[in-house]
């Protein structure tokens, strides 16, 4: 094998395996063998460039920031924090290049907020020492929330919580699927990849980030940290102050069709029907993704709907949520909102895979009972009368008896 040979090997290695202290990322086989492709047909010369002097990152002034802008929000504590395990609030990632030379976008960081463990240096073979919140955005961080078992739970999450409470254990680094990204075309990090869009499936606690502006916080204040369902965590200052909400619900019929879904018509059917003396009851909150409950007999407090109205009922329209669910992810809208809209359309997918999966099923025996009802009497096997009575006439003809 040649040297070039080598350094391609090395290098594919390396992208697709990670470097000690890097992000975890879970790459398939049609992305690996991408990578491949790309490594391996770079010339000799992208391997022995100079490459970009990598720059200390004084992540002081921003952690600084974030912690008042929490500290205002009262999602910080002023203090050390609850007795026992505190939840301790990390940042997770940001667009700063890390030592792997990859950048990851804030914008298109996605999550399922109900199952999000936090581990120890992404050792997925052992049990988590944490649960993480639903991450959030506070300009151009991520952040998240480390909720530690109580004491006594799990030994091992009792030392890795205490390490974090001594200042010991502050890295973080996060482990993703990537759903899309851009290779380098720098010659200067030619190996690089910058993640326009991820699957957050884990985050977990390093003395090595590999994204050195990924630090711990602080304690989360014990009116946030109460919560103990991961959605709706810490609303950034602005989000503090803001009057949306979202009270959808996700138990009325579904339309599982391709129709179009116009938001503007869905919208004025629905006002109309939960308005029957002209004013807006409160039923109506229940099938927009955000509502303004300060201002309820205003129409303009109720946006983003996901469902239609048929036949004196309403229906959510399989075209309506993820419509209206991509528009509000655009909209500056308060993460909290998204957060719970997102949870909503989870459930509404999940509903949906259980219908179509009803409908296979009901075709299927459908299709059965008409095969069954196809045979006609002639092709069904003779009885013993029918056979002997064949045997007698086929001895007379052949007899001619």
């Amino acid at each position: 094998m040649s040297e070039i040979d080598l350094l391609r090997q090395e290098a594919l290695a390396r992208r697709i395996k990670g470097v000690d202290g890097g992000n975890r990322v879970h790459w398939d086989s049609k992305q690996a063998a991408e990578l491949r492709d790309w490594i391996m047909s770079m010339r000799e010369d992208a391997f022995r460039a100079a490459a970009a002097p990598r720059k200390f990152i004084d992540s002081a002034a921003s952690l600084a920031s974030i912690r008042a802008k929490l500290m205002k929000s009262s999602a910080l504590a002023a203090d050390a924090g609850q007795p026992g395990n505190p939840p301790w609030i990390f940042r997770i990632t940001t667009p700063d290049r890390d030592l792997a030379g990859d950048s990851i976008l804030p914008d298109g960081v996605q999550s399922d907020p109900k199952n999000l463990p936090v581990l120890l240096s992404h050792d997925s073979i052992a049990l988590p020492v944490a649960r993480s919140s639903a991450p959030w955005r506070v300009d151009q961080s991520i952040l998240a929330v480390a909720n530690f078992p109580a004491p006594g739970i799990s030994p091992r999450a009792d030392e890795v919580a205490a390490m974090v409470r001594a200042g010991q254990l502050r890295g973080a680094s996060i482990g993703f699927v990537p759903v899309r990204y851009k290779l380098s075309t720098d010659p200067a990090n030619p190996t690089g990849i910058t993640f326009t869009e991820i699957r957050l499936i884990e985050w977990s606690l390093t003395g090595t980030p590999c994204n050195q502006s990924c630090w711990a916080i602080g304690p989360a204040a014990a009116k946030s940290a109460s919560r103990n369902v991961p959605l709706n965590d810490f609303p950034l200052p602005e989000e503090a102050a803001s009057d949306w909400e979202c009270h959808a619900i996700s138990t009325m019929p579904i339309d599982a069709s391709d129709d179009a879904y116009d938001p503007a018509k869905s919208k004025a059917a629905l006002l109309e029907k939960f308005s029957p003396d002209g004013t807006i009851l409160d039923g109506a909150r229940d099938y927009f993704f955000a509502v303004k409950p300060s201002a309820p007999l205003d129409a303009n407090s109720y946006q983003f709907p996901f469902c239609r109205v048929g036949g004196g009922a309403v229906i959510a329209s399989k075209v309506g949520w993820r419509q209206s669910f991509a528009a509000l992810e655009k909209s500056s809208m308060p993460g909290t909102v998204i957060s719970q809209a997102r949870a909503l359309v989870d459930v509404l997918e999940e509903r949906l895979g259980e219908i179509k999966m009803a409908a296979r099923l009901r075709e299927a025996r459908e299709l059965a009972a008409k095969a069954r009802a196809s045979i006609s009497h002639d092709d069904r096997p003779p009885t013993r009368e029918q056979r002997l009575a064949e045997a007698a006439k086929f001895r007379r003809q052949a007899y001619g008896i």
